[in-house]
């Protein structure tokens, strides 16, 4: 069976609902770090917030989800990655070959990064392992958030 071919595009205003379907749904927002946004929030830190690269994951057919990179305002050598697959699509290793493809993405189009950051739960084992797959290893950084503990991952280039 053929992989299937995964492209990366700049998330545009007409995104909104499938970024909101892939952000807002229970299992994203059980490991986020914000909760769930509403159609505006989403618009505003997605699309139009110029420290945030937002690309839609599709395939010819369908979009699947988004990856987003921040400029990380703490770290100005990094940036910080966050990604969410549609509930539809979730289990079909999307996620990894969208990954693979935004980390080479970043590493072309941000030269003057030297890695990129994950906020992660610490119950999020899924994430866990595919970031971990990709070469991120805990960096010692914790945060407590809603009472809920993340690491932070990193991987250099």
């Amino acid at each position: 069976m053929e992989a299937m071919r995964i492209t990366l595009r700049p998330c545009v205003e007409s995104d909104t609902e499938i970024l909101e379907a892939a952000r807002n749904d229970p299992d994203s927002v059980a490991f986020s770090r914000r909760g769930a946004l509403s159609r505006d929030e989403i618009t505003g830190y997605y699309i139009v917030n110029p420290r945030k690269h937002t690309y839609m994951i599709a395939t010819r057919s369908e979009s699947l989800g988004y990856v987003a990179l921040e400029e990380d305002t703490l770290h100005n050598d990094f940036l910080e990655i966050s990604i969410a697959i549609h509930p539809n699509a979730r289990g079909r290793g999307i996620a990894k070959r969208a990954l693979q493809v935004a980390l080479q993405q970043a590493q072309m189009q941000f030269t003057s990064k030297i890695g990129i950051h994950a906020w992660i739960h610490d119950t999020n084992i899924v994430s866990k392992q595919l970031f971990a797959g990709m070469g991120f290893v805990p960096n010692g950084e914790t945060s407590i958030i809603a009472g809920r503990c993340l690491s932070q991952y990193e991987v250099l280039w």
